[in-house]
């Protein structure tokens, strides 16, 4: 096996925003995850969701193994100093 400097992988906001929607697009995205996750996980490594914009987000992605969260739910961008 090949090591690759690889510390986190980031789920995309294009496959988590649909997340909790009650449609076809939403239902797809959480299988995505569902599969991506317990891959990244198999390797030892985290994850992290991006574009996480509400709880039941949060929650879903959370009962599905994600480690880590960004987005405006958690906090907003700060400017540099």
């Amino acid at each position: 096996m090949t090591n690759l400097p690889v510390q986190v992988v980031k789920i995309d906001r294009s496959f988590t925003a649909p997340i909790g929607e009650d449609t076809p697009a939403g239902k797809r995205a959480l299988k995505g995850v569902r599969g991506i996750v317990p891959l990244v996980s198999a390797l030892g490594l985290p994850t992290v969701a991006e574009g996480i914009e509400t709880s039941e987000q949060a929650d879903l992605l959370l009962k599905v193994g994600c480690t880590y969260f960004q987005r405006y739910l958690f906090g907003r961008p700060e400017p540099l100093p």
